[in-house]
């Protein structure tokens, strides 16, 4: 999906903003970005493509911290059960069984630039 310059992203209740270049890609978010109550997801813009979202501010004991699914700040989410985040589908997998913890869920990640699979369990 080409990113342009106007279009936000609306990513329901995770509540995400896509910013108007690559420059702020790999950058950690303002005290301005989006948060759910447990993590900061940043979108990941490489080369003017939606990649992915970054975790940061990740609070302890919350869904993005459980055994089986402990991000680490800097992971970037990629697929949720084998869907890409990239896409409406993926979105709203990420919302309703991590955000939300209404479904176990396989998600992949890239943590220091390697794939690593983890596993949300529902609450």
């Amino acid at each position: 999906m080409k990113l342009l310059a106007a279009p936000l992203l609306i990513c329901l209740a995770v509540q995400l903003v896509a910013f108007p270049g690559p420059a702020f890609a790999d950058t950690p978010p303002s005290t301005t970005a989006p948060t759910t109550s447990d993590a900061r997801l940043v979108p990941v813009i490489r080369d003017g493509v939606f990649v992915g979202l970054k975790v940061y501010a990740i609070r302890a004991g919350g869904r993005f911290d459980q055994p089986t699914a402990k991000f680490h700040a800097g992971d970037t989410i990629e697929q949720i059960d084998g869907v890409a985040v990239t896409t409406d589908a993926g979105t709203r997998a990420l919302h309703d069984k991590v955000v939300e913890g209404r479904g176990d869920a396989t998600i992949t990640i890239k943590r220091a630039g390697k794939p690593v699979t983890l596993h949300s369990k529902a609450r």
